[in-house]
């Protein structure tokens, strides 16, 4: 397999083409393929020299040790350690996905490879918008007790859960914990929806 690697802030990307992708999916995303069948998920991709051409697709293995872009960080590591508490890995730690796309070329279809994990909540389309009220509400010093229990209760309130993604609205912002993944160009929805 010839790939080309990428190494953007420590996760690791490789380009390949599209059969050996298809070939791959079926082989190593078999348990996303049964649970979802042909619901699709997508991310986008921001960075122009990572979005794979229509004849090829992205292999990522994501970093582990992944640090917030945007969300303040005594937020991400708050959220980081409820979910870890609820679910057993910290979500915000993981990959983003969703199940609305609109089938451009940045909207890459999702395929995480071997087992993995999700969380979601089907009212919260991006938790980190919801960062604004959190700033407001417990100010821009660190978490109290009081504010960490407050964080719990509005997690538990919006119904965080993982299982169901399938049949959750197409608003719907999942974080999935895998050790790598596919990503399809969007402009490929034919061949996708024929092949998989």
């Amino acid at each position: 397999m010839r790939l080309q690697a990428y190494l953007v802030e420590g996760t690791k990307y490789n380009k390949l083409s599209l059969s050996e992708a298809i070939d791959e999916i079926h082989l190593g995303c078999r348990p996303f393929l049964k649970e979802f069948g042909k619901v699709r998920l997508f991310r986008g991709l921001m960075t122009p020299k990572l979005i794979p051409d229509v004849d090829q697709a992205l292999h990522v293995v994501p970093r582990t040790d992944r640090r917030p872009r945007d969300m303040d960080p005594k937020f991400f590591n708050a959220f980081n350690k409820i979910f870890k508490e609820m679910f057993g890995w910290p979500a915000r730690k993981g990959v983003f996905a969703t199940k609305m796309g609109f089938w451009t070329m940045r909207d890459c279809v999702f395929f995480p490879v071997g087992r993995y994990k999700y969380v979601y909540a089907p009212e919260v389309v991006d938790l980190y918008t919801w960062q604004t009220t959190f700033k407001n509400r417990f100010g821009r010093g660190e978490l109290s007790d009081e504010a960490m229990s407050e964080l719990r209760k509005w997690i538990k309130e919006k119904n965080y859960k993982s299982t169901g993604l399938v049949s959750a609205s197409k608003n719907t912002e999942a974080m999935f914990n895998c050790i790598s993944y596919y990503l399809i160009n969007g402009y490929n929805r034919e061949v996708i929806e024929e092949l998989i």
